[in-house]
């Protein structure tokens, strides 16, 4: 058929037909049938908004041990006392018997959280004086009989109560009660409390049958309540607004999302209302809906002015590129004027957060201007400047190509490729940070805090061209790396290399048509990861090359499959692509296409292998945070930093910390802790004054980012920049606006509360597979967006379970759902034929692979069906063809699941995710019930990031660690290696450069970090060591290391006292050992453990 020519209206209706065969498999009816004959009973097939008699089930289920209670979301709604009095009967002459029976009362919340719910409750609060009406919707099923054949035949109900018929309660102990279908079915309102203006209460509608058994005709399905305010439901006051002290993230934040207001909080079910200015009802939801609308980078103010890559990298277009960019200056300088006029009629306890803002707004403005000025002065700057444009036009244009987006470098590209506006706004502000390394700006973090695929990658890689350039031009080029990339996790490390290296192969590029301005020095980069990912050693890597190459082996060991020049495959010609050269066996990567400007003998600027990037240091270096833990091991990687035979030359110009979100909790710790190493490292005195690099970071998510940065880079949380600033609505801050008129992200909460969690997941993800097979009207396009569905888990323990529904649940729900399609005169099937893993516990080569796979479309039959992923995928996965994803609970942070949910509907397809909440946890509870204030504004919800870099606990494992990184840095070339005492001017420098840093960063850990300094120092000086460190101590070598791998078995040769230092930064090591250190004197081998008094 010909593709449907509105993609949004066909992309909403898919997305609709998921969540309806999920509705009606979980709540019904099916096909919507009002008058549905099902042959099974009715409690077996629906489990969700089912109101079952009191009295079969009644308690708040089964609570995980160990599990997050949390806090409720909205704690002045949710926190609600009981209430014991008896219920008010209500006279009502015009409905005779619409009375509730008080003394059959019970507290409606507690019927609502029982695990088979006789309730479903709401809270809301209503002006005083207003009247209240509801509409009712259920349904109960009759059992008939029917040919001979027992059948359950459904039968619709419908209730309405007028603003007449309804009085509200006045105070505690007095709910007020209505009877529905008979008195079988009841609706009350329960006063909670007043706040100024308005009562706040809880309306609850109850089914009124007693049972000790889950009878299907005395249970109601498809539940529903609404509620209609005459006057408009007022929000109570949330809990933040009432207390004595805010910090000022705190007071930002509440301004930015003063208008986003919750009016209903669920009791065993979600909740919605009106929008607008008058919010006239609210409804309960059992599977809850919600869309999150999408950040678009360029303001309405905008229009009409162009910042293209292209242009702006010709030097002759100058003229045109400064006036674009004065201009762009200028309408942020009226939009913040705006914003200042605006904020003058806020409420004035958003005044201080206003100004505060507006300040930061101005800041950003003035060190913008700051740049393009020093870019129209200074010609080397402006001539780096403008070659960058040229570099990263052009690695735009070949990366197009390796990540698949065109055919060839001659397809067309269709669209002007340009600038985004914070990405050339967050280069201007950095320019003179770079280039005046005396610059008091280079002590600031600027943090670019942008939504998940706004752009943030483009930026910080258009002002490393810029940096890498500028270096060459002024002949101040870094003697060793001069700019770092690191990453946490080495799925978006190795992707994020991929990227890079297209960029570095458009300055080798430019260098080979320009030697005499761009130097000789090759422009490189290099790969700093672990053993695993990556061949360490060049002697492994040999090995390696031997296997792959000579003797054909399958598993390719190299990171490099692609010239990310021309996008030619590597592996359909291993011996012209992976070569060894020299006497030293030097692993140079050749592409294999002879038309492509790196087949040559150079071969591409890619260094993979530890020991070639230590012997000629990269321009740019990406890694993994953890490789950095292997500094005090290893003197050959001082070179990186521009220590050369104990001379400290140029240090390193840029570090980028990607992801930042992620260095928090014991790794972050561990981070904070062994950046003072590495601080130490970069540090340089220049006419009497220290330089460091330049640090900037990026993140989407984000909370306390000052607090974590000082923690982090000793920076002085005054020093922490977070960009772009917000102005005073989160909707709009210039260079990020929420697309009001778009679509977002659709989410779904589904709580199942009588069936397994387990039953839950299978079932859905069988009706999930199910549906897209059945699109019979839908070209292969647009069934191939949500073909693939992507089950995230939180822990690789939960998904160990799910992968086994892979190989046997999963597919007989299928095999079911192809009988019934069969029974009908329907052909649709659907089968597991291509499930996938995505987590840790797999290997780089088995990772890639199955990244790889996720880009085949349907309907190749190689097309993955189901893929299983831990937060491996939370950072770095971005596939356009994705659109469908299931989270298994709420993840632990909001960051986690901002981060993990983003990775579908990043295509034409908006994408759509359905989290399955726990029963048994009240966080997932928590969440499920406040379903949509929590999407309306999740930034508002991440939870600050806990960094404690010097507590004690991380003192014992990294500091020694630390201090014997600086120490090797330090020592003097003239001192032999130290082996029985610590030279004691190296020493006394790094314990000087640690409790420096302990005193700006934490003072209160300052005493108990010098003392133990202290202890490691007489300890060294009283025991013998006879060597540096020893890696691997299954070698057994007699002589004593001072350092060796934390949780590794320690020789018996060994004289003692030897220090463990981590390989990682993680808590816990890839290996541990098991060392006896005694046995009890009661222990009987033979007996096992033998009574002895």
């Amino acid at each position: 058929m010909e593709k449907t020519p509105d993609k949004s209206s066909l992309d909403d209706d898919l997305r609709d037909r998921l969540y309806r065969a999920v509705y009606e498999e979980f709540v019904g009816p099916r096909d919507f049938n009002e008058e549905e004959l099902l042959d099974v009973s009715p409690t077996l097939r629906y489990n969700a908004g089912v109101l079952h008699p009191r009295g079969s089930e009644f308690d708040l289920g089964d609570v995980v041990e160990g599990s997050d209670g949390g806090p409720e979301a909205n704690p002045s709604l949710s926190e609600a006392p009981d209430v014991p009095a008896s219920a008010e009967i209500v006279p009502d002459g015009s409905a005779p018997g619409n009375q509730a029976d008080g003394d059959d009362f019970e507290e409606p919340i507690s019927l609502s959280n029982a695990r088979q719910q006789a309730a479903m409750s709401m809270t809301i609060a209503v002006r005083e004086g207003d009247r209240l009406s509801f509409e009712v919707q259920a349904a109960r099923y009759e059992a008939v009989i029917i040919e001979g054949k027992s059948y359950y035949r459904r039968i619709p109900m419908n209730f309405k109560l007028g603003y007449e018929e309804v009085e509200l309660p006045q105070k505690a102990g007095k709910p007020k009660g209505y009877r529905l279908d008979e008195g079988k079915l009841e609706l009350w309102v329960v006063f909670r409390r007043h706040i100024p203006g308005a009562s706040v209460v809880t309306v609850a509608l109850c089914n009124a049958y007693e049972s000790d058994r889950d009878t299907p005709e005395k249970c109601y399905f498809q539940a529903s309540m609404k509620v209609i305010s005459e006057q408009g439901l007022v929000p109570p006051a949330w809990s933040d607004t009432g207390k004595a002290s805010l910090s000022e993230e705190e007071a930002e934040r509440l301004l930015i999302y003063r208008n986003v207001k919750n009016y209903a909080i669920g009791h065993g079910c979600a909740t919605r209302w009106a929008q607008g200015d008058s919010v006239s009802w609210a409804e309960t939801q059992v599977m809850p809906t919600a869309e999150t609308r999408s950040m678009k980078p360029m303001h309405p103010s905008m229009k009409g002015l162009s910042l293209p890559l292209e242009s702006f990298g010709k030097p002759e277009g100058w003229g045109e590129t400064s006036a674009s960019m004065r201009e762009m200056c200028r309408r942020y300088d009226q939009w913040i004027k705006g914003v200042e006029h605006s904020s003058a009629s806020l409420p004035r306890e958003h005044l201080a957060a206003a100004e505060r803002n507006i300040s930061a707004c101005k800041r950003c403005l003035s060190r913008m201007e700051d740049g393009l000025a020093l870019l129209e002065a200074d010609g080397a700057a402006r001539q780096a400047f403008i070659m960058a444009n040229e570099a990263m036009y052009e690695q735009f244009l070949h990366y197009s190509v390796v990540s698949g987006e065109r055919a060839s470098l001659d397809a067309p590209i269709g669209y002007v490729r340009s600038w985004r506006p914070f990405q050339l706004a967050f280069i201007l502000m950095n320019i003179r940070p770079i280039v005046d390394e005396t610059c008091s700006e280079r002590d600031i973090v600027d943090l670019i805090w942008f939504p998940t695929g706004g752009g943030k990658t483009e930026a910080y890689l258009g002002l490393t061209a810029f940096t890498l350039i500028h270096e060459r031009i002024c002949g101040t080029t870094s003697s060793g790396v001069s700019v770092f990339m690191r990453y946490t996790l080495r799925l978006l490390t190795s992707q994020q290399f991929d990227r890079a290296s297209s960029l570095v192969c458009a300055l080798e590029s430019m260098r080979r048509r320009l030697p005499a301005l761009l130097g000789e020095r090759q422009f490189r980069i290099g790969l700093w990861v672990g053993d695993d990912a990556s061949p360490n050693k060049r002697e492994k890597a040999v090995r390696e090359r031997v296997k792959y190459v000579d003797r054909g082996e399958d598993k390719n060991p190299f990171p490099v499959r692609q010239c990310p020049w021309c996008g030619s495959s590597m592996e359909e010609d291993r011996r012209r692509s992976y070569v060894l050269t020299g006497s030293m066996k030097r692993l140079v990567f050749r592409c294999p296409n002879s038309n492509c400007e790196f087949s040559g003998d150079e071969g591409l600027p890619l260094d993979v292998v530890d020991d070639e990037i230590y012997l000629q240091p990269p321009s740019l270096l990406v890694g993994t945070i953890d490789k950095f833990a292997m500094l005090p091991y290893r003197d050959e990687a001082l070179p990186l930093f521009g220590i050369k035979d104990g001379k400290r030359l140029r240090p390193p110009k840029l570090i980028i910390q990607d992801e930042l979100h992620l260095i928090s909790g014991p790794l972050g710790s561990m981070a904070g802790h062994y950046e003072t190493l590495i601080s130490s490292l970069c540090e340089r005195e220049v006419d009497g004054e220290l330089v460091t690099p330049k640090i900037i970071a990026s993140t989407a998510t984000v909370s306390r980012a000052k607090e974590q940065c000082n923690q982090l880079y000793a920076c002085g949380e005054e020093n922490v920049f977070q960009f772009p600033p917000s102005g005073i609505d989160y909707d709009d801050s210039f260079f990020a606006v929420e697309d009001k008129d778009g679509r977002g992200r659709r989410y779904v909460g589904v709580f199942v509360p009588t069936l397994k969690e387990a039953s839950t997941n299978i079932r859905l993800y069988s009706d999930l597979m199910w549906e897209p097979a059945t699109w019979r009207d839908v070209d292969d396009e647009w069934r191939d967006r949500y073909w693939t569905t992507i089950g995230y888990y939180g822990t690789t323990r939960e998904l160990g379970q799910a992968v086994t529904w892979m190989g046997g649940d999963i597919p007989e729900r299928l095999w079911e759902h192809r009988k019934r399609a069969e029974a009908n005169g329907d052909d649709t099937a659907r089968y597991m034929n291509v499930p996938l893993e995505l987590t840790g516990r797999k290997d780089a080569d088995e990772v890639r692979n199955g990244l790889a796979s996720l880009s085949i479309s349907y309907p190749d039959k190689a097309a993955v069906d189901l893929c299983f992923a831990t937060n491996m995928i939370s950072v770095g996965l971005d596939v356009g063809r994705l659109g469908l994803m299931v989270v298994a609970g709420q993840p632990k942070s909001t960051a986690e699941y901002i981060q993990a949910t983003s990775r579908v509907g990043r295509g034409e397809a908006k994408g759509i995710v359905f989290v399955v909440y726990s029963t048994t946890k009240p966080r997932d509870r928590s969440h499920y019930e406040n379903f949509a204030m929590f999407h309306q504004s999740f930034y508002q919800n991440v939870e600050p990031s806990s960094v404690t870099s010097f507590c004690r606990q991380v003192r014992d494992r990294a500091l020694f660690g630390t201090l014997a990184g600086i120490y090797l840095s330090a020592v003097d070339e003239s001192v032999a290696k130290p082996y029985a005492f610590p030279d004691d001017k190296a020493f006394s420098l790094a314990e000087e450069t640690v409790l420096d840093r302990v005193e700006r960063v934490d003072p209160d850990e300052a005493e108990g970090t010098e003392a133990d300094i202290e202890y490691y120092r007489h300890i060294w000086e009283t025991n013998d060591y006879g060597r540096w460190c020893e890696l691997k101590p299954e070698n057994f070598d007699p002589v004593t290391p001072l350092i060796h791998p934390r949780g590794a078995e320690e020789s018996e040769a060994w004289s003692g006292g030897t220090f463990e230092v981590p390989t990682s930064m993680r808590s816990v090591d890839s290996e541990c050992r098991v060392k006896i250190v005694g046995t009890y004197a009661g222990y009987d081998k033979q007996y096992s453990w033998r009574k002895n008094g």
